[in-house]
């Protein structure tokens, strides 16, 4: 089983998530989140961070003007890929929610953290789509790194406003990877020519 195939990362999902709803906060995600936060606190730049992320214009904004640049410089067809990323992992949020709150019959904890879970899985798939479109240059790689920075940015903001716990944070990091993975490889073969579940 490749690295790329998107079931592992639902498995681990399922478990970080069991773990996080269930279990109070260990005392290393406490500890982590607190010296997060303090360190925060001392640093303008990262109480910018938190504020702007934890404002829906901030990521809404940038996922348009990005979108809008990859139907510029990419494919037609793989521009609307990071779009079909966000639409499933929106799904896949409000399906895990709707468990969490059938089961437990009062309002769902936000486990996976929403925000946190649409963000990572935008980035991941710009960060898949601009690897796998053209040659690795200067540009592709600034976008790569670009990515990462996001997805990483969005958990620590995630913290520095004191809304999750690192294991809600890594429950959504892994949620996005599964659908980003899973949309990769349906997309790549559809767009190879070959049908959509043989990659799978």
């Amino acid at each position: 089983m490749r690295w790329t195939s998107w079931l592992p990362y639902a498995v681990a999902a399922a478990a970080v998530t069991a773990v996080a709803v269930n279990l109070p906060p260990s005392e290393i995600e406490r500890s982590v989140a607190e010296w997060i936060g303090r360190f925060a606190t001392q640093s303008p730049f990262w109480l910018f961070v938190g504020g702007a992320l934890s404002d829906d214009f901030v990521p809404s904004a940038t996922i348009a003007a990005t979108t809008f640049l990859l139907y510029v410089f990419l494919p037609t067809k793989e521009s609307a890929v990071p779009l079909a990323a966000l639409g499933g992992a929106a799904v896949l949020d409000r399906i895990l929610k709707g468990i969490m709150f059938s089961s437990a019959g009062v309002a769902a904890p936000d486990v996976p953290p929403g925000a946190v879970l649409l963000v990572a899985a935008w980035a991941g798939s710009v960060a898949l789509v601009v690897a796998r479109t053209g040659r690795m240059t200067r540009w592709r790689k600034a976008a790569l790194t670009g990515a990462v920075l996001i997805v990483l940015l969005s958990g620590a903001s995630a913290l520095i406003v004191e809304r999750n716990w690192p294991m809600e944070i890594l429950a959504a990091w892994l949620w996005a990877a599964a659908v980003v993975f899973l949309l990769h490889r349906a997309t790549r073969n559809v767009l190879t020519g070959k049908g959509i579940r043989e990659g799978m």
